[in-house]
């Protein structure tokens, strides 16, 4: 990551630590496709030691991984992928991988904009236009993405190890 980019990052963590605090933000937000510009800040939030903590691959990602990572998803027709946008400032990512006939709902909160509800409203965003039967899993400690998939309309499956599985069937369209 560049000299620029690391400028951009925290002025924009600086500026949205300041915003959340005051809480001069609302929830309305848009759910914008994902680049590969987008890749350094997707990378930061991926990395946060809380997002690792909750994640199924707790290890630390590598710009190359990543980049690669998102290439490839980034082509795939199966995946939608969007960042998160409130007032203009990313607040999250949230995607959906199409595969066996199920949408597979995975998200990030930004660490700045964790507590606020923006996970609640850009994962509900992007589940509301899925026609079809959703997914999700959930580590059972993470409290925050239980609330989230619950909002989202996702109910309780089972249990398998340390995860909860969240589904929704199929939504009749007319």
């Amino acid at each position: 990551m560049g000299y620029r980019e690391v400028e951009l990052l925290t002025y924009l963590n600086n500026y949205l630590e300041y915003n959340y605090k005051s809480k001069t933000m609302n929830k309305h937000l848009e759910l914008v496709p994902v680049t590969l510009f987008d890749a350094a800040l997707i990378l930061k939030w991926r990395n946060d030691p809380q997002t690792r903590k909750f994640s199924h691959n707790t290890k630390i990602i590598t710009w190359e991984e990543h980049l690669s990572w998102m290439k490839k998803t980034l082509i795939n027709k199966n995946q939608k992928f969007f960042i998160a946008i409130s007032n203009g400032f990313p607040v999250g990512s949230v995607r959906a991988e199409y595969s066996n006939n199920i949408h597979i709902l995975s998200w990030i909160v930004a660490p700045e904009a964790r507590g606020k509800g923006f996970g609640k409203v850009m994962v509900k965003t992007l589940a509301d236009q899925l026609n079809g039967e959703l997914c999700a899993e959930v580590k059972i400690s993470n409290l925050a993405s239980k609330k989230i998939a619950e909002y989202s309309g996702l109910i309780f499956n089972h249990i398998s190890n340390d995860t909860i599985f969240y589904h929704r069937p199929a939504v009749e369209t007319f």
